[in-house]
């Protein structure tokens, strides 16, 4: 019997991001060249069909307005993304994953406290 072979696909920014929602870790991430703690809360696709991660920023670089700030990044903007060791247990007051600001929604962390233990 011939032996399978296993194809393994690397770790995209993307998927990185993806999980890091789904299991509310928060991520480290490279942002244009500066780098970012975040808190991934959700990915929204633009009208122009840009994504776009919208987190709670808690630490690191900044353009605009310092941390801890909202802040939006296109992901074709960001080179790395690494999912650190702690979790949040709900996202941060304001946070509205219904807002009209948000065109379509790929992914988001639901609203409210951690209904079961992170993983």
């Amino acid at each position: 019997m011939a032996a399978q072979q296993i194809v393994t696909m690397p770790v995209t920014v993307r998927s990185t991001i993806l999980a890091a929602i789904e299991n509310r870790r928060r991520l480290q991430v490279t942002f244009r060249g500066q780098s970012r703690t975040v808190e991934p809360y959700l990915v929204f696709a633009t009208k122009a069909r840009q994504e776009v991660l919208h987190s709670w920023q808690t630490a690191g670089d900044w353009t605009h307005s310092p941390p801890p700030d909202w802040c939006d990044m296109k992901l074709v903007d960001i080179s790395a993304a690494t999912a650190l060791a702690e979790h949040y247990t709900q996202p941060n007051e304001g946070y509205n994953p219904e807002s009209p600001r948000f065109h379509r929604v790929v992914i988001c962390t639901p609203q409210g406290p951690t209904a079961k233990a992170p993983r």
